[in-house]
């Protein structure tokens, strides 16, 4: 059962910022609707609390899909899990949990680290470790036709395409430029990438507006959707420099709380 009924936006973004603090954009979270539910993709520190915002809680979702281990975007997950045991959260179906090469690794050791903290109490987590391999893979993610793809960045990094109301999405992760990541955005009607840092400053593993342009360009998106943006990038016009870099679709630096309408 959708938990907001017919009328839902393809995407929410819960959280549009990094692992830095910072008052508009919080670490990286994102929401979707599925035919079964809600759907949390990712959950850096605080997305619990901007899911409730939503109208969403625990009890809600049809799933849960991690991009990858790092912090920014997965650590609500033993959050989750701990305020699973205070009664009367009213969850009782399993939780399925989608994530990528290694990440059950990641989990066992969070799990030996916080025993019993990390066993949810009144359902049970069905965790469900993915492989994409080079040519990616099609699952089911809630119910929603959904494809996901090994990028470069961590190698328990995944991407992700879903179509939600009506709508083909594609979510990055944290990713830099490479075929994967440009092939999965193919005809996209929204590409959520992240652009990290300033084009002049350029770290390994993520991207710029340089590398969104190009991707964006490549894939003939529809339009772009900017998260992942670090303080630096305060005050760019990030819109103007892809634009400049060739791509002619609409571009929106997304802030937490930001509905994707197309």
């Amino acid at each position: 059962m959708n938990a907001r009924g017919s009328n839902c936006p393809p995407w929410i973004v819960l959280g549009a910022g990094t692992a830095t603090p910072h008052c508009d954009r919080s670490p990286s979270g994102h929401l979707f609707w599925a035919p079964e539910g809600p759907v949390l993709v990712d959950m850096g520190p605080g997305t619990l609390w901007r899911l409730a915002a939503q109208g969403v809680h625990l009890r809600d979702l049809a799933a849960i899909f991690l991009s990858h281990r790092h912090l920014d975007h997965c650590l609500d997950m033993p959050a989750l899990l701990f305020g699973s045991r205070i009664p009367g959260h009213g969850r009782t179906l399993p939780l399925p949990v989608y994530m990528g090469p290694g990440m059950d690794d990641h989990m066992d050791r969070l799990s030996q680290a916080l025993g019993h903290w990390f066993e949810p109490r009144g359902f049970e987590v069905d965790w469900r470790v993915l492989d994409p391999g080079p040519d990616g893979m099609n699952i089911s993610l809630g119910g929603a036709s959904a494809r996901i793809a090994a990028v470069v960045h961590d190698e328990t990094s995944v991407a992700l395409r879903v179509q939600s109301a009506g709508v083909e999405v594609v979510y990055s992760g944290d990713s830099d430029d490479c075929p994967a990541l440009t092939g999965l955005c193919y005809g996209a009607d929204v590409a959520v990438l992240e652009c990290s840092t300033a084009v002049d400053n350029k770290v390994p593993g993520h991207l710029t507006a340089r590398e969104v342009a190009r991707i964006a360009c490549q894939a003939q998106v529809g339009g772009v959707v900017l998260v992942h943006m670090y303080p630096e990038l305060d005050g760019v016009d990030l819109a103007a420099q892809i634009a400049a870099y060739g791509y002619r679709g609409w571009v929106v630096p997304a802030c937490d709380g930001y509905v994707v309408e197309v």
